[in-house]
């Protein structure tokens, strides 16, 4: 989570609880944190110039559009982001996105936010 201190990221899950735990965590490392309930909401939050995103954290199954159509926004909009996609079925990838399963530990969410973190290093060099 420190690889992305001072930088902003965006959490958008229909779940209150997973976004405040997801929210504390990358806030006690230092990140700028912000909060999504919806599509609609999250949409507002990245088509907000004044925010530039190096990380987002969608829910699949996010109220309104859903994630997916959020990813492939992102992908054509903002390429630059990375983006961390949750989901239940347990897939590791999915549209050519990072995934992690719900319910997932600390752990694995540090593991992946890692790799998606030297993944932006490697693409920037």
């Amino acid at each position: 989570m420190k690889n992305f201190a001072g930088q902003r990221v965006l959490i958008a899950d229909g779940n209150g609880s997973i976004r405040a735990l997801l929210a504390r965590v990358f806030k006690l490392s230092g990140v700028l944190v912000d909060e999504a309930s919806c599509s609609q909401e999250a949409l507002g939050l990245l088509g907000n110039p004044c925010k530039q995103y190096a990380l987002a954290i969608i829910d699949l199954r996010l109220p309104g559009l859903g994630g997916r159509e959020i990813s492939e926004t992102l992908r054509r909009d903002r390429p630059s982001v990375s983006v961390l996609m949750l989901d239940s079925t347990g897939e590791e990838r999915l549209d050519g996105r990072e995934c992690l399963a719900k319910p997932f530990a600390l752990a694995a969410l540090k593991a992946r936010i890692s790799s998606l973190s030297q993944g932006r290093l490697l693409a920037a060099s």
